[in-house]
């Protein structure tokens, strides 16, 4: 080891040595132990994890294709078939789409 190289550092989370420049990817990329909260559950989930939860979180805020609200993904689809007043329905009479809203 040179004289000039910076000594080694330690994960705070799950104690593996690196170079200190190594810290920034070890706890993108690697760590284990590393845990962030998800933007909107709040569970606490590896930080590398995170992305993937988020796409598939059941709180995650999604728009109605029918009035653009935000609903909940878990709730989304009782919105849209039941909730959503711009909702596309059938008449039981003559089977033509219309809007719930004007329908009722």
């Amino acid at each position: 080891r040179s004289p000039m190289a910076p000594s080694n550092v330690t994960c705070c989370y799950c104690h593996m040595e690196m170079a200190p420049q190594q810290t920034a990817h070890h706890l993108a990329r690697e760590c284990p132990k590393y845990l962030v909260p998800c933007n909107y559950c709040s569970l606490s989930i590896v930080y590398k994890d995170r992305q993937f939860h988020e796409t598939y979180c059941m709180l995650r805020p999604l728009h109605c294709q029918f009035c653009n609200k935000l609903v909940h993904q878990q709730d989304l689809a009782e919105h849209e078939e039941h909730e959503c007043e711009w909702r596309t329905i059938k008449c039981t009479y003559c089977n033509v789409s219309l809007c719930y809203r004007d329908w009722k």
